[in-house]
C-alpha cells in the first residue's frame, strides 16, 4: 500500500496484480477507438443521418473527441500500473493517493459525454440540438480566454476567426437550421444519466467523491486510509497521521471506467454503422 509521506513506497504486489487486472483492458480501447476514428461511417446510420441535416457533423466530432480525451486519461493510468523495468524484473508499481483518481475521473468525464451526444435513445433532433450547445460553449470559454490574453474581438487570424466570430456564426446557423436551444449538462449530472451506475443517486454519489479527490477537499479523507503517528507534532484541533490510498476504492473505480468505456465505444461504433 503507497504511503502517504512522498518517500514513493512500493505498492502490495496483491493490489498491483489487481488494479493491472482492472486496468488490462484499456489498451485494447484504445485500439478500438482508434478503428472508429478512422472508419467512414455507414451509409443509413445514425451519424450519416445527423451529418445530412445542418450542423449534424458536430455530433460524431464532439462524441469522438470527448471519448478519445477520456481513453487517453485511462491509457495514462494504466501506464503508471506497467512501468518500464528490465526483462525478468518483477513490476514495481507505486499508486498515488489522490493523482490516479483525477484519471480515472477525466477519463470518465469523456466517456459520459461521449454517451450524452450519441445516446441511442435520442433521435437525430435531440443528438444536434446537444452537439450545437456543447460547441456554443466550447466559444464561450474559448472567447474569454481569448480576452484574458487580450486579444481583440474583431482580430485578424487570417483563414481563421476569433471566438466570438465563431460564436456569432454558430448562432446564425443554429437559428438558420431552426435547431432549439438546450442545456449542456454538468458532470454530475451526466454520471447521474449515463454513469451507468445502479441508480442516478450512485452515479452522482460517485462523482461528487472523484471530484473532492481532485480537487483537494478535506472530506474525501474519509474514503482514504489514515492511520494516526502517535508521536506526531501536536496540532491544535487535529492530528498528524499517514495518509494512504483505498486499493478497494481504486481498483473498483478503475474497473467501473473500463466497463463504462467499453458501453460507449460500443454506442458510438452503433452510431456510425459500424461493428467492431
Amino acid at each position: 500500500m503507497t504511503t502517504g509521506h512522498g518517500e514513493g513506497e512500493g505498492q502490495d504486489p496483491e493490489i498491483t496484480a489487481r488494479l493491472i487486472a482492472a486496468a488490462a483492458e484499456v489498451p485494447t480501447l484504445w485500439e478500438r477507438w482508434f478503428k472508429i476514428a478512422r472508419a467512414e461511417s455507414f451509409r443509413q446510420s445514425e451519424a450519416q443521418r445527423d451529418a445530412a441535416r445542418p450542423l449534424g457533423q458536430h455530433v460524431a466530432i464532439l462524441a469522438g473527441t470527448h471519448l478519445s480525451n477520456g481513453i487517453e486519461h485511462l491509457l495514462t493510468w494504466h501506464r503508471l500500473l506497467m512501468p518500464p523495468t528490465p526483462p525478468g524484473v518483477p513490476v514495481q508499481a507505486y499508486q498515488p493517493i489522490a493523482a490516479h483518481l483525477t484519471l480515472i475521473r477525466a477519463g470518465m468525464e469523456g466517456v459520459v459525454m461521449c454517451r450524452w451526444l450519441v445516446d441511442p435513445k435520442a433521435d437525430s433532433t435531440i443528438r444536434i440540438q446537444r452537439a450545437a450547445a456543447l460547441l456554443l460553449d466550447d466559444y464561450r470559454n474559448r472567447r474569454a480566454w481569448e480576452y484574458d490574453l487580450g486579444v481583440a474581438p474583431d482580430a485578424d487570424f487570417g483563414n481563421g476567426k476569433t471566438a466570438p466570430q465563431r460564436h456569432a456564426d454558430l448562432l446564425k446557423a443554429r437559428k438558420a437550421g431552426k435547431i432549439e436551444e438546450v442545456d449542456v449538462l454538468n458532470y454530475t449530472e451526466l454520471f447521474g444519466l449515463y454513469g451507468g451506475y445502479r441508480n442516478p443517486c450512485s452515479g452522482r454519489a460517485m462523482y461528487r467523491l472523484l471530484s473532492a479527490w481532485a480537487h483537494g477537499q478535506q472530506w474525501q479523507i474519509g474514503t482514504a486510509n489514515l492511520e494516526p503517528i502517535e508521536d506526531g507534532p501536536k496540532v491544535p484541533g487535529g492530528g498528524v497521521g499517514t495518509l494512504s490510498a483505498n486499493d478497494d476504492m481504486s481498483a473498483t473505480f478503475t474497473a467501473f471506467a473500463v466497463r463504462l468505456t467499453k458501453i460507449a465505444i460500443g454506442e458510438l461504433a452503433t452510431y456510425h454503422g459500424l461493428a467492431l
